[in-house]
Parts: structure tokens; sequence; C-alpha cells
């Protein structure tokens, strides 16, 4: 009989703005992630988004805008979605920011690269949610402990 209480998801995170354009980049599990940063986007800005999901079956309706240059990867291709990404702002140049949520390592070439190519810190929201053959990965508790 004790009454309860419940949080959703912290919604702490602040939209980075002034960026003439946005790529996202997330795997299954960044899937709700990046709806939100899809959703947020300014209006003006160019936006580069790549989902890859494990089966056609599992993809789910976005919600894109129409500026939308890409609407993800094929489910199917193997495509390698750091690649993806950081191709897109390569292309994009460095007055875009990058957001990415996916399996660790699929993400270190975009930690790697991008920051020689030019890119800030304050550009770059990369975030491993898994890593495979790693249970219980915790990317930050990680990053603090060096």
């Amino acid at each position: 009989g004790d009454p309860g209480g419940g949080l959703g998801p912290r919604g702490s995170t602040r939209y980075p703005a002034g960026y003439a354009h946005y790529v996202i980049a997330a795997d299954q599990t960044g899937l709700p992630a990046a709806e939100r940063w899809i959703e947020e986007a300014p209006r003006g800005a160019g936006l580069d988004v790549f989902i890859l999901v494990p089966a056609a079956g599992a993809a789910r309706t976005l919600p894109f805008p129409p500026r939308l240059r890409r609407p993800g990867l094929p489910p199917d291709a193997g495509a390698d979605l750091g690649a993806a990404a950081r191709e897109a702002a390569m292309t994009a140049g460095l007055s875009s920011c990058v957001w990415a949520a996916a399996e660790a390592t699929a993400l270190a070439p975009l930690r790697r690269l991008l920051p020689r190519e030019g890119f800030e810190r304050r550009q770059l929201s990369l975030h491993g949610y898994w890593k495979a053959g790693e249970t219980d990965h915790h990317e930050h508790a990680r990053a603090a402990t060096g």
C-alpha cells in the first residue's frame, strides 16, 4: 500500500546547437536515443542518419524529417556503421556534429580518426552501449578508471 514513484530515461543531455549538419548513427541498441536526436535536430541543419538493424523485419518507422539525406543502412548490407558515419561527417565537413550509439568496437574508428581530421571533442558524442564478447560492459566506468 505504500506509494511508489518512477523515473524515466535521463533527459539531462542538451542537444548541441549551432551546427550546420548532424550525423546520427546507431545499431538497434541505440534506436531510442537516435529517435530523440532525429526529432530534436534543428530545422535548418542537414541530417544524415545511419541505423543498422539485424534483419529487415526488425526495422521500425523512425521520425525521418524531409531534409534527411540518407534514410539509413540496408539491414542486410553488413555495412560498417562507423565507416558510414565517418564518411558522412567528412563529406559534411567540420561544421558538423556526430552522435553515435552502438557496439563499442564499431565506434573505435570514429574516436580515433575524426579528431585527426580536425573534429573537436565537443563535436563528437560517441557511446559504446555494448561490447561483443563482454558482459556487463560499462563504457563510462572504464573511462573513469583508465
